[in-house]
């Protein structure tokens, strides 16, 4: 592996780039069998030695002004392995790379916002017959927290969002908040979760053994009330 870093201070910009390259022996054979439109994998009995290269890095700039810190951040990855089909061994190779974007920001002394979106790409592609080629999954986060803070009180309000090319997964919204009052003596305080009551998160991933489909029953929309004092 093999890691470079930048840091300026003064300036307020750094950075740093990482990679590294990964190989494995005798790494099992997964035999899949297509049953209607479901692929069911099991251990195959035999062996292969599989490679993964891995590059990544993170730049980041910070200002005095308004207190903003911005910063990107990504990934490539490619592996390459052995799956077992209809008795036959295929060589395929998994692609996968994400981009992420960082802002932290404070307009005013009492308000702030702090925000992430990441964007993933996964694909897996069959090198000796490409009728086997997955197709490309594109999917997205993003996440922004709001915190206002006028004298004794602080409120924070948290929204997410999670969308892809797969219109088989839904578009998924979670919000929440929470306002809190607090004093030298005492804290009192209310969490709403999951404010507008989505009760359910799809989600599709793909790696190099297996495409992944899961779905994850949420509660219901919630209400927490908290009071702690200090003796």
């Amino acid at each position: 592996s093999l890691r470079l870093e930048y840091a300026n201070p003064v300036i307020g910009l750094f950075g740093n780039v990482n990679g590294g390259w990964m190989y494995s022996q005798n790494s099992p054979i997964y035999n899949s069998v297509l049953d209607g439109v479901v692929y069911h994998s099991s251990p195959s009995g035999e062996y292969r030695d599989n490679s993964t290269w891995i590059l990544s890095g993170r730049l980041s700039k910070s200002l005095g002004t308004m207190k903003f810190i911005g910063a990107l951040n990504g990934q490539l990855a490619r592996s390459f392995s052995m799956t077992m089909m209809a008795g036959r061994q295929l060589p395929f190779r998994y692609d996968h790379a994400r981009l992420g974007f960082i802002l932290s920001l404070r307009p005013a002394q009492t308000l702030s916002f702090e925000h992430e979106s990441n964007y993933q790409y996964s694909c897996q592609i069959s090198t000796s017959d490409h009728s086997l080629d997955s197709r490309a999954l594109r999917s997205f986060t993003h996440k922004l927290k709001t915190y206002y803070m006028p004298g004794k009180w602080q409120i924070e309000w948290t929204n997410e969002a999670c969308h892809s090319n797969d219109h088989s997964v839904s578009f998924n919204y979670f919000s929440d908040l929470q306002v809190s009052y607090r004093t030298k003596k005492y804290e009192a305080g209310l969490f709403v979760g999951n404010i507008f009551g989505n009760h359910r998160y799809e989600r599709r991933h793909i790696s190099s053994y297996y495409s992944n489909f899961t779905v994850t029953r949420l509660r219901p929309r919630e209400f927490l009330f908290k009071v702690s004092v200090d003796l």
